[in-house]
C-alpha cells in the first residue's frame, strides 16, 4: 500500500516538473544580448527606454482651419489639446528631443532648426496639425548630475497662450559617460510666481518682483513642511506590516531606510542646504533691487538738479538783457546837469551869510 502511494507521488512530481521545463525551441543560442540597464531598477530602465507623449489642454490656442489646398487660411475657436513628445535620441543617448528636435542639453540646441513644433489636436473630430510653438525651458541642476526641467508653452502658431497654462516638469539624470535618462513627466498648473514671470516677458522690474514672490512662496512651503515633521512632511513611526508601510510611504519600505539616524540626518542636511540657498537668493535679490533703486534715484536727482540750474541761468540771462540801464555805472551829478557851478557858488554864499548871523555860544550864558 505504501509502495503504491510512493509511486503515485513520484508520478505526480514528474508531471509537475515537465510543466516547468521549457520546450527546446525556446532555448536558442542566437538570442540578442540583454540591454544594458546601467544599474537602474526595472521601472527606471523602462521609463528611460520609452518615449513619452503628454497632452496638455490649451483653452487659449486658436485651431488652424485649412483651405482647399491644405494650407492654413484662418483660425477657429475649436477646442484642442497640444501633444508634446519627449524622447531620447537612440543614436547618441545624450540628447533629449522634443518632437524630434534637440531640447537638452542646451549645447545641442544652437544648431537645431527653430522654432520647435507641437502637434495640435482637435477635440471635436481628432484632426491634427503640426504648428510652431514658443517655449520657455527652465533648468535646475546639481553636482550629482540630476537636473529638473520645467517646460512652459508661451505661444502657439504666433498666438500667445495664457499664463495659467499647464507646465511640464520632469527629472533628468546624466551619468559619467554622458548618457541621459529621463524620468516620468508630470503636468501641473503653474504657481502664481511662474505665471507672473510669464506675463512679465521682458519687463525687468516685473520679473524681479516675480522672483521675490517665488522665493517667499518657496520659504512658506518649506515652513509648512517642517512644521508637519517627519520625512517629507510625514509623521515619524514604523508601521506593523508591509501593507501599513505602503500606506505610510506610498511604496514598500526598504531595509536601508530603517537605519534611521543616518538617513534622516542626510535629509535634514539637504533641507537646511535648501533653506540657505533660498535665503541667499532672497538677500541677493534685495541687494540688486536696492542697488538699482539707488542708481535710479541718483540719476533722477542729477537730471533734476541740472534742469533747475539751467532754468535759473536762462532766467538771469534774459533778465539782464531786458534791463541794460541797470548795468551802467552811476555818473556824477554834474554830468547829469542837476546843478551848475554858479548855483553851487550862490548856495555857498547863502550858507556863509546865514552862518555869520548866528549868535556865538558862550558857556554859562543863561546864568548871566
Amino acid at each position: 500500500m505504501r509502495v503504491l502511494q510512493l509511486a503515485t507521488f513520484l508520478s505526480l512530481g514528474a508531471g509537475s516538473l515537465s510543466l516547468l521545463v521549457p520546450p527546446s525551441d525556446v532555448l536558442h543560442t542566437d538570442a540578442k544580448p540583454a540591454v544594458d540597464d546601467h544599474n537602474l531598477s526595472p521601472e527606471a530602465a523602462a521609463i528611460a527606454a520609452l518615449t513619452q507623449s503628454v497632452r496638455i489642454s490649451c483653452e487659449s490656442c486658436p485651431f488652424p482651419s485649412p483651405n482647399g489646398d491644405g494650407e492654413v487660411a484662418s483660425f477657429t475657436n475649436t477646442p484642442n489639446d497640444l501633444v508634446l513628445t519627449l524622447g531620447i535620441d537612440p543614436n547618441r543617448r545624450d540628447t533629449i528631443t522634443l518632437n524630434g528636435k534637440p531640447l537638452f542639453p542646451t549645447i545641442y540646441t544652437k544648431d537645431a532648426p527653430k522654432p520647435y513644433t507641437v502637434v495640435q489636436r482637435s477635440l471635436v473630430d481628432g484632426t491634427e496639425f503640426q504648428v510652431p510653438a514658443d517655449l520657455d525651458l527652465f533648468i535646475e541642476s546639481d553636482a550629482t548630475g540630476l537636473s529638473r526641467l520645467r517646460l512652459h508653452v508661451l505661444g502657439v502658431a504666433g498666438w500667445k497662450t495664457r499664463a495659467t497654462m499647464s507646465i511640464l516638469e520632469f527629472p533628468v539624470f546624466q551619468n559619467k559617460m554622458g548618457e541621459i535618462f529621463i524620468g516620468e513627466v508630470h503636468v501641473r498648473p503653474p504657481t502664481p510666481a511662474e505665471a507672473s514671470a510669464v506675463m512679465c516677458q521682458d519687463n525687468f522690474i516685473c520679473r524681479w518682483k516675480a522672483y521675490l514672490y517665488d522665493a517667499v512662496h518657496k520659504m512658506a512651503e518649506k515652513a509648512k513642511t517642517m512644521r508637519k515633521g517627519g520625512c517629507r512632511g510625514k509623521k515619524h513611526g514604523h508601521a506593523a506590516g508591509a501593507a501599513d508601510e505602503k500606506e505610510s510611504h506610498g511604496h514598500p519600505h526598504h531595509h536601508h531606510h530603517s537605519e534611521g539616524k543616518e538617513h534622516h540626518g542626510h535629509d535634514h542636511k539637504w533641507r537646511w542646504f535648501k533653506w540657505v540657498s533660498i535665503v541667499v537668493r532672497l538677500v541677493l535679490a534685495c541687494l540688486v533691487i536696492a542697488a538699482i533703486t539707488i542708481t535710479i534715484g541718483l540719476f533722477f536727482t542729477l537730471v533734476v538738479s541740472s534742469f533747475i540750474h539751467l532754468l535759473i541761468s536762462t532766467w538771469m540771462f534774459v533778465r539782464g538783457r531786458a534791463c541794460p540801464a541797470r548795468r551802467q555805472a552811476p555818473v556824477d551829478e554834474e554830468e547829469q546837469g542837476l546843478m551848475s557851478k554858479e548855483d553851487e557858488s550862490a548856495m555857498d554864499a547863502v550858507v556863509q551869510d546865514y552862518s555869520d548871523e548866528l549868535p556865538v555860544y558862550v558857556e554859562n550864558q543863561d546864568k548871566k
